[in-house]
């Protein structure tokens, strides 16, 4: 059977009430070296701007080991956008208005290019007028543009999320069976 039907199959069976988790249990050494490395890269700087198919499916397993996702790549009409969204508990709180200030440069200097996309223009309609928004938002979401830094404003691991990275990469490496829970 075909992953595309596997899938189709037991989405059919996980929307029964009685269904308690899913676990997807992925063998790592089918991967290929590339694969491997683009997966190992995204788990330990914890900045995921591959395809949006391995996005996900990164995120997915950094969240089962309990390792926090701080970047993703986000999907747009705009096309491949030369930023990354984060959410602002993310960013260490001291750099966080400076990293609002230079994002909103950058947008308007887009704006005024036309090369702005949706989640910039966002962005800045939320520095603008923040109580409007705020309400919709638990967190602001901010356009990172993936020619800054992170390491001048990314909250910083702790030693027990770097030690499940290590042991996650490790598991790659080996060519390991690695797995997603998910639960209602």
């Amino acid at each position: 059977m075909a992953h595309g039907d596997i899938a189709y199959q037991s989405h059919r069976t996980s929307t029964d009430a009685a269904m308690i988790d899913i676990t997807v249990r992925l063998q790592t050494s089918q991967w290929s070296s590339r694969k491997k490395n683009i997966v190992m890269n995204c788990i330990d700087t914890g900045l995921i701007t591959c395809g949006l198919k391995t996005a996900d499916m990164i995120a997915d397993v950094m969240d089962a080991y309990d390792i926090p996702v701080r970047f993703k790549r986000t999907w747009s009409y705009d096309g491949d956008k030369n930023y990354i969204i984060v959410h602002d508990e993310h960013i260490k709180p001291e750099k966080l208005d400076e990293l609002k200030a230079i994002v909103a440069a950058r947008c308007k200097m887009n704006q005024v290019n036309d090369r702005a996309g949706y989640d910039e223009h966002h962005f800045l309609r939320t520095v603008e007028r923040p109580e409007d928004y705020a309400r919709h938002w638990s967190a602001s979401r901010i356009p990172f543009y993936k020619d800054m830094t992170l390491d001048d404003w990314a909250v910083e691991d702790d030693d027990a999320s770097r030690s499940r990275k290590n042991t996650l990469m490790q598991s790659i490496r080996d060519g390991e069976i690695i797995t997603a829970t998910y639960k209602p």
